[in-house]
Protein backbone atom coordinates (compact mmCIF):
# COMPACT_ATOMS: atom_id res chain seq x y z
CA UNK A 1 0.00 0.00 0.00
CA UNK A 2 2.69 2.79 0.80
CA UNK A 3 4.37 1.95 -2.94
CA UNK A 4 0.92 2.53 -4.18
CA UNK A 5 0.34 5.87 -3.22
CA UNK A 6 3.20 7.21 -4.38
CA UNK A 7 2.72 5.74 -7.88
CA UNK A 8 -0.59 7.25 -7.96
CA UNK A 9 0.17 10.74 -6.90
CA UNK A 10 3.05 10.64 -9.72
CA UNK A 11 0.10 9.43 -12.20
CA UNK A 12 -2.06 12.48 -11.42
CA UNK A 13 0.96 14.94 -11.79
CA UNK A 14 1.74 13.82 -14.48
CA UNK A 15 -1.44 14.09 -16.22
CA UNK A 16 -1.84 18.07 -14.75
CA UNK A 17 1.33 18.28 -16.59
CA UNK A 18 -0.36 16.88 -19.78
CA UNK A 19 -3.09 19.49 -19.91
CA UNK A 20 -0.68 22.39 -19.26
CA UNK A 21 1.66 21.16 -22.20
CA UNK A 22 1.01 23.49 -25.20
CA UNK A 23 1.74 22.66 -28.73
CA UNK A 24 3.59 25.72 -29.48
CA UNK A 25 2.47 25.86 -33.12
CA UNK A 26 -0.85 26.01 -32.30
CA UNK A 27 -1.44 26.67 -28.96
CA UNK A 28 -3.42 23.63 -28.23
CA UNK A 29 -3.12 21.17 -25.06
CA UNK A 30 -1.96 17.62 -25.74
CA UNK A 31 -5.86 16.86 -24.92
CA UNK A 32 -6.91 19.10 -27.92
CA UNK A 33 -4.46 16.93 -29.76
CA UNK A 34 -5.45 13.89 -29.28
CA UNK A 35 -9.58 15.00 -29.11
CA UNK A 36 -8.48 16.34 -33.05
CA UNK A 37 -6.60 13.12 -34.22
CA UNK A 38 -9.33 11.05 -32.69
CA UNK A 39 -12.06 13.18 -34.51
CA UNK A 40 -9.79 12.83 -37.58
CA UNK A 41 -9.32 9.21 -37.85
CA UNK A 42 -13.72 8.98 -37.02
CA UNK A 43 -14.36 11.54 -39.83
CA UNK A 44 -11.86 9.75 -42.50
CA UNK A 45 -13.40 6.25 -41.37
CA UNK A 46 -17.00 7.55 -42.07
CA UNK A 47 -15.98 8.72 -45.68
CA UNK A 48 -14.29 5.76 -46.68
CA UNK A 49 -17.07 3.52 -45.16
CA UNK A 50 -19.44 5.55 -47.29
CA UNK A 51 -20.66 3.96 -50.53
CA UNK A 52 -21.25 6.81 -52.66
CA UNK A 53 -18.18 9.07 -51.53
CA UNK A 54 -15.06 8.69 -52.56
CA UNK A 55 -13.34 8.84 -49.21
CA UNK A 56 -10.22 8.46 -50.90
CA UNK A 57 -10.15 12.05 -52.41
CA UNK A 58 -11.16 13.74 -49.62
CA UNK A 59 -8.45 14.96 -47.37
CA UNK A 60 -9.27 15.85 -43.95
CA UNK A 61 -7.66 18.61 -41.47
CA UNK A 62 -8.77 19.35 -37.90
CA UNK A 63 -8.05 21.95 -35.66
CA UNK A 64 -9.84 22.21 -31.66
CA UNK A 65 -13.10 20.30 -33.33
CA UNK A 66 -13.12 22.66 -36.51
CA UNK A 67 -13.25 19.94 -39.57
CA UNK A 68 -12.34 21.19 -42.83
CA UNK A 69 -12.50 18.60 -45.95
CA UNK A 70 -10.48 19.46 -49.26
CA UNK A 71 -9.93 17.65 -52.32
CA UNK A 72 -12.88 16.49 -54.89
CA UNK A 73 -16.02 14.69 -55.29
CA UNK A 74 -17.78 13.79 -58.64
CA UNK A 75 -21.29 15.82 -57.74
CA UNK A 76 -22.99 18.22 -55.47
CA UNK A 77 -24.68 15.64 -53.79
CA UNK A 78 -21.60 13.63 -52.97
CA UNK A 79 -20.15 17.24 -51.77
CA UNK A 80 -23.25 17.45 -49.46
CA UNK A 81 -23.09 14.08 -48.55
CA UNK A 82 -19.49 14.55 -47.41
CA UNK A 83 -20.14 17.57 -45.82
CA UNK A 84 -22.87 15.74 -43.67
CA UNK A 85 -20.77 12.37 -42.80
CA UNK A 86 -18.08 15.19 -41.06
CA UNK A 87 -21.46 17.04 -39.05
CA UNK A 88 -22.74 13.60 -37.71
CA UNK A 89 -19.46 12.72 -36.30
CA UNK A 90 -19.56 13.29 -32.12
CA UNK A 91 -16.86 16.06 -31.25
CA UNK A 92 -17.18 18.18 -34.89
CA UNK A 93 -18.18 22.11 -34.07
CA UNK A 94 -17.98 22.71 -37.33
CA UNK A 95 -17.18 21.89 -40.65
CA UNK A 96 -15.17 23.72 -43.50
CA UNK A 97 -16.05 23.45 -46.94
CA UNK A 98 -13.11 23.10 -49.20
CA UNK A 99 -14.39 20.15 -51.87
CA UNK A 100 -14.66 21.16 -55.52
CA UNK A 101 -17.09 19.04 -57.72
CA UNK A 102 -15.41 17.72 -60.81
CA UNK A 103 -15.61 19.42 -63.84
CA UNK A 104 -15.53 23.06 -61.26
CA UNK A 105 -13.04 25.31 -61.43
CA UNK A 106 -11.18 26.09 -57.75
CA UNK A 107 -13.74 28.20 -55.69
CA UNK A 108 -13.25 29.99 -52.30
CA UNK A 109 -14.47 28.26 -49.04
CA UNK A 110 -18.29 27.79 -48.16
Amino acid sequence: MRIARPVAIAFLLSLAGCQSYTDPDAGRTVGEVTDDASILVRVKGALLADREVSGLRINVEVHQGVVALHGRVKSEAHRLRALGIARDVSGVVEVKDHLETAGEATKEPR
